[in-house]
């Protein structure tokens, strides 16, 4: 989409409430389009977020007319009271973050529309109270909704009260929407499950690809030789914030009962369950033989060549992970199978588009036969419809979706 430079300067707050996952490549991506585009971006979030190295890139690449900072108060959240009650104040403390961010905003430039990055922060709790911005147009990206798979044939978390309870109060945040707000999905069996079984909350609701950047080219050294990995090894690729949920454990159970040429590259974020994990004794004989290789810090996209191409195959077995993963996608963009779970959208889309093999995390028999069905004559490999999922996740699509998503709540 070309930028539309003849009109007039919009100004956008971008909230957010901190950098982890997701956020920094939604972060940059958002701003970076925005601009393209002509608004004037407000950054608002708090005052630890200014240290990651994405927005310190963004603040540095952009002039101050266009991309200016907040520096917020952190969030007053607890983590101390049951689950339930814990998700509900902490929604409540981020939408009054969120609206003390707008006010602030407010008393330094006027806002045309508001951004909320991760309005799942605030997306259950917003369907109990009567929840805008004053009457400031806006747009919230949610990603981990699954209360709609059962209907939608997807495997999904098992059936609770509290889905019921989250289906109830999301369709609720829907119908109590003005035309001056819109949300946005990264699950398109989300929009579908509302276009089919709730029509009059369509227009609420729209898709927005988790896309990936366009693939770029491999400039820097070569990770297999760089960090001592032989060429006839078989790499196993975990790649991104790697959580207790992205199933390292498991795989690193099963390590050995794989052929001696397998080896695994952990590359990215290590929460400290993982590190706790991979630190164990019982590991330290992989370590030893160089057959757990690791690279433990953010990842910068701009990297992403380097650690595909060094891949044959790519982990994205999560465990009770029903949600989107680009890394997914990124696999596609280097044309390298995954080994998928079978649950969630990183299995429906693995199975549609054919692009690795699925298996129960749950079985881990049922996941080395994956792993040697990948390792062994690939029969699958010319079928696979890697550009598809890529085209369908592109940036270009993405850019579209939103740009046409500030125009449809701004009038």
């Amino acid at each position: 989409m070309a930028a539309r430079m003849s009109v007039p300067v919009k100004t956008m707050i971008y909230l957010e409430t901190r950098m982890t996952g997701h956020r920094p490549s939604y972060l940059r991506r958002v701003v970076n389009i925005a601009i393209k585009h002509q608004y004037r971006v407000l950054l608002a979030m708090p005052a630890n977020c200014f240290e990651h190295s994405v927005v310190k890139q963004l603040l540095e690449s952009h002039p101050a007319e266009s991309l200016s900072s907040i520096h917020c108060s952190p969030l007053d959240t607890d983590s101390h009271s049951s689950n339930v009650l814990r998700m509900l104040y902490n929604e409540y403390c981020c939408i009054r973050f969120f609206k003390e961010a707008v006010k602030t905003a407010k008393e330094i430039h006027a806002i045309d529309l508001v951004m909320a990055g991760m309005f799942d922060d605030a997306s259950i709790y917003s369907g109990l109270v009567k929840f805008d911005f004053i009457g400031i147009p806006w747009v919230g990206i949610i990603m981990r909704q699954n209360f709609h798979f059962g209907a939608m044939s997807l495997i999904g978390p098992p059936e609770s009260r509290m889905n019921s309870v989250k289906r109830s109060l999301f369709l609720r945040l829907l119908n109590s929407m003005k035309n001056e707000a819109c949300l946005l999905t990264i699950d398109r069996t989300l929009k579908s499950y509302i276009d089919k079984h709730h029509k009059r909350l369509s227009n609420r609701i729209e898709f927005l690809p988790d896309a990936v950047d366009n693939r770029g080219k491999l400039t820097g050294p070569d990770i297999r030789s760089q960090i001592g990995i032989p060429t006839d090894a078989v790499v196993i690729l975990c790649y991104g914030t790697l959580r207790e949920n992205k199933g390292i454990r498991l795989l690193l159970g099963i390590l050995e009962q794989l052929p001696d040429n397998v080896h695994i590259l952990l590359a990215g974020t290590q929460h400290e369950t993982i590190k706790h994990c991979v630190n164990k004794e019982s590991n330290q004989s992989l370590i030893q033989r160089s057959r757990l290789h690791q690279i433990e810090r953010y990842i910068d996209v701009t990297e992403d060549p380097a650690f595909f191409t060094a891949a044959d195959i790519v982990w994205v077995a999560y465990k009770e992970y029903y949600s989107m993963s680009a890394v997914l996608v990124q696999a596609a963009q280097y044309r390298t199978p995954v080994i998928a779970t079978q649950a969630g959208l990183v299995g429906n889309l693995t199975t549609e588009f054919n692009t690795g093999v699925v298996v129960d995390t749950a079985d881990k028999f049922d996941v080395l036969r994956g792993i040697n069905e990948l390792i062994g004559s690939d029969e699958n490999q010319t079928h696979r419809r890697y550009q598809n999922l890529v085209k369908e996740h592109s940036l270009d699509m993405f850019e579209n979706r939103l740009i046409s998503s500030f125009d449809k709540v701004l009038g």
